[in-house]
């Protein structure tokens, strides 16, 4: 059966939110792409990538890192759950 496919913001839309300054736009939008695609390495990094640029302005560092910590912690915790086969 093939995943479902993602019908909202890119992840190009990210990107532009992270260039504005928006990074919980762009948080949000990498949450609900990998609800779909929880393995996306290409997210992952640019999940990645975010919490280094966080840590380097020194913005909302702690609650923003956290946040993304926890989130990348419960995709690990449920990725065999989403990845297996009925």
């Amino acid at each position: 059966e093939a995943a479902p496919r993602w019908k909202g913001p890119t992840l190009e839309e990210a990107d532009r939110r992270i260039s504005d300054g928006n990074y919980a736009g762009a948080i949000n939008i990498y949450r609900n792409f990998l609800a779909l695609h929880p393995g996306d390495r290409r997210t992952l990094q640019r999940i990645e990538e975010l919490k280094v640029l966080l840590k380097l302005l020194g913005r909302d560092k702690d609650v923003l890192i956290e946040r993304l910590d926890a989130f990348l912690e419960g995709i690990g915790k449920r990725h065999d759950e989403f990845l297996r086969r009925s």
